[in-house]
């Protein structure tokens, strides 16, 4: 029996280590190394809260949280089971470099990755920057642009909120001095409510344009504008008393306003034609010469009705 197995051993030995090759070649030509790329596969941030609970802030420069493509090296077989969601990536904060800088790790999560060959991005660094977080509270502004009709005014401007709350990295926030809305009132002759978005400025009165990287409490309001119509109407001075023995009044009166523009809803206006000074207004009595009083045409106005 000995002599039967050890007869030939060379032989034996030689068609065994041919057998492993042919299987090889078979197997490598039914189930070839084959690459197959995945396009614009997003990174994990790992860890962030070791930025966040420092009290700083970060934001991803140049879109490097997405890998735009991804290359793997595997057999055939195992190619056919990787779909993107199966392309894992991955960049953990704890390994920040200090030019603000993660490495990007790449893997698989089927379960043959163990016979993938290599896994290659296109970009192999997730690019951070790192702020300190700014929070600033600002009093809300309110405008309106455009040109009602003729005949028309803009009255009060009313908002649903006074105030807006914003945070974010330092350098945008401190470029930040104002938050405004702007309703735009062209061609409107009744009363606008509507929703305006908030808008920011910095020192020089210019839009701080990129807002991306900040949060607010809000980012609209409500917004009341009233329209009030307008007329021209005269003003009608009264008087009373009589001038100083051997003195008269001569009858002229004479104001420097003899016609006023007034403001108002419609119908607070329809029923005014005129703006009496009461008599007791302008007393000359007891005068000697030319009488001048200044009149405040407000204190005799209709309630709600401006000049």
């Amino acid at each position: 029996m000995k002599n039967k197995l050890t007869r030939n051993i060379g032989l034996k030995i030689a068609s065994v280590f041919f057998a492993i090759i042919l299987w090889m070649v078979v197997t490598s030509v039914n189930n070839p190394i084959n690459t197959k790329t995945y396009d614009n596969i997003p990174v994990k941030l790992l860890n962030t809260e070791l930025i966040t609970e420092s009290g700083q802030i970060y934001e991803v420069l140049e879109d490097t949280d997405v890998i735009g493509r991804v290359t793997i090296r595997a057999p055939r077989t195992v190619l056919s089971e990787i779909k993107e969601e199966n392309v894992i990536a991955t960049a953990d904060v704890a390994e920040l470099s200090s030019l603000d800088t993660i490495s990007i790790k790449l893997t698989t999560n089927i379960a043959n990755r163990d016979k993938v060959t290599s896994i290659t991005g296109n970009i192999d660094t997730i690019k951070l920057n790192i702020e300190n977080k700014r929070t600033k509270a600002l009093a809300l502004k309110s405008t309106v642009s455009g040109q009602v009709p003729e005949g028309y005014l803009t009255g009060d401007i009313t908002t649903d909120q006074n105030l807006v709350r914003i945070s974010g990295p330092q350098s945008i926030i401190d470029q930040i001095v104002k938050a405004s809305v702007d309703v735009n009132v062209t061609g409107m002759t009744s009363d606008i409510v509507t929703n305006a978005d908030i808008v920011f400025y910095d020192a020089e009165d210019c839009v701080v344009a990129d807002t991306s990287s900040i949060t607010q409490n809000i980012k609209s309001v409500g917004v009341k504008v009233s329209i009030w119509q307008t007329i021209d109407v005269p003003i009608i001075y009264n008087i009373t008393g009589e001038a100083a023995s051997g003195y008269r009044a001569t009858g002229e009166i004479n104001g420097n306003g003899e016609v006023v523009k007034i403001a108002g809803k419609s119908n607070a206006l329809k029923s005014i034609t005129e703006i009496n000074i009461p008599a007791e207004a302008l007393d000359i009595s007891n005068q000697t010469e030319d009488y001048v009083a200044d009149i405040d045409i407000r204190k005799y106005l209709p309630d709600g009705v401006f000049l």
